[in-house]
């Protein structure tokens, strides 16, 4: 049975068949996408702009999916077939950089976190911020049409096109994520998975952004986090459950900043059994006490 380096090759080979020509331009990069490195097959145009970088297929990714890929060869040739076939969709009559660059626009920045250790290497490409354990960097929504938008994290060479400062970047990212802030309460209770029978249950509150995309990166938004102090009226912890949203649960009687292992084990444990490895931020909790923001 073809393996994982064969099915890559085949891909590449397939790609470069029926895309291979002086119009188009066939190369194999590795992609950082949240904590993972992701070998991918970029299809751009070779007139394209600056900012365009084509389409990416991500062979592995497409084995996750169809796990049965390997073993099938008329499902193979089938997914061979759709997949030119949405290569070809893809950068027809569209270039991508262009529209990234009549459309970066500052009312589209917003600001997202992620690990710093994990992504280092990919956030020296862009300016980002230091917050504890992670990073904070802006990235844009841009639309392509009617019905897709793609989001693009502000690189060096963008920022300059943006004719932002970095202060500036960040101040306004600041304020368009503010924007679109929730914060509600899931529940009156705890799930027993996070606490013993013996504590008391206080609520537990979800923040994140009215679309759900990157509502964690509120965490580093002026304010935000004394304003929630202020609404629940005492200190709380913070439980990262993903780059998208935050779980705050207050203190109560029976739970304090003690209790931190217990709810360190409680995150990990849900971030290698339920997170997509491409949406954890970290096994990290913190706390928040109205003036200070401490990984614990």
């Amino acid at each position: 049975m073809m393996d994982k380096h064969a099915f890559f090759n085949l891909c590449l080979e397939t790609v470069k068949n029926r895309f291979g020509s002086e119009e188009y331009e066939i190369r194999v990069e590795e992609f950082n996408k949240n904590n993972q490195i992701w070998k991918g097959i970029v299809i751009s145009k070779r007139s394209a702009s600056e900012f365009s970088g084509g389409p990416v297929v991500y062979p592995e990714l497409y084995l996750e999916k169809f796990p049965n890929l390997l073993g099938d060869e008329e499902e193979l040739r089938l997914f061979l077939d759709n997949l030119c076939n949405e290569v070809e969709n893809s950068i027809s009559g569209i270039d991508l950089g262009q529209i990234v660059k009549q459309h970066l626009q500052p009312e589209c920045l917003r600001l997202a976190v992620t690990d710093y250790e994990k992504n280092k290497d990919w956030l020296a490409e862009g300016p980002h911020r230091r917050m504890a354990d992670l990073a904070i960097y802006a990235f844009s929504t841009i639309k392509i049409d009617d019905d897709r938008y793609t989001f693009r994290r502000v690189t060096n060479d963008m920022l300059e096109n943006l004719r932002l400062t970095e202060e500036e970047l960040f101040a306004i990212a600041d304020v368009n994520t503010k924007r679109g802030k929730t914060f509600e309460a899931l529940s009156t209770l705890m799930p027993p998975m996070f606490l013993q029978e013996t504590m008391e249950t206080p609520g537990l509150y979800m923040l994140t952004t009215s679309d759900s995309r990157y509502g964690a990166a509120l965490i580093a938004c002026k304010n935000v986090l004394k304003e929630i102090h202020n609404q629940l009226k005492t200190n709380f912890f913070i439980l990262p459950s993903s780059i998208h949203e935050v779980l705050v649960l207050p203190v109560c009687n029976n739970l304090n900043a003690s209790d931190s292992v217990q709810l360190k084990h409680m995150v990990g444990e849900v971030n290698r059994t339920v997170v997509d490895p491409s949406d954890v931020l970290t096994d990290s909790v913190y706390y928040f006490d109205g003036e200070t923001f401490t990984t614990l």
